[in-house]
């Protein structure tokens, strides 16, 4: 694997199943093209990137239709669980962007550590 794509493995991390998204860096810290497509899939579910706690997982829930992030603050972590306002018939929440896929399939691999 190349060294590029290990340091942008550590930097977001998507499980084998993409049920969750995890950033271990600020967004504005992200290479491209996988920095605008975080930002558009968190703004696409009213999600502010600057809220996310860092290291913690940003997790779509697709039976509930929800999802859900934490937010640090002076009392700890904060869990927000979002609902779409409306029925979206094609199915919510989004499944996460194709660009980040690719990091999903280096978190399965056998050779990839952590």
């Amino acid at each position: 694997m190349a060294e590029g794509s290990e340091h942008l493995a550590r930097d977001i991390v998507i499980n084998p199943d993409a049920t969750s998204l995890t950033l271990n860096r600020p967004l504005e810290e992200i290479v491209e093209p996988q920095r605008t497509a975080v930002a558009a899939w968190l703004a696409e579910h009213q999600i502010d990137p600057a809220r996310v706690a860092l290291g913690t997982a940003v997790e779509r829930h697709e039976a509930s239709s929800s999802i859900s992030w934490r937010e640090e603050d002076a009392g700890g972590l904060i869990v927000h669980r979002t609902f779409p306002a409306v029925h979206h018939d094609a199915g919510w929440p989004a499944p996460f962007p194709d660009e980040l896929m690719p990091l999903a399939l280096l978190r399965s691999s056998p050779h990839t550590a952590g």
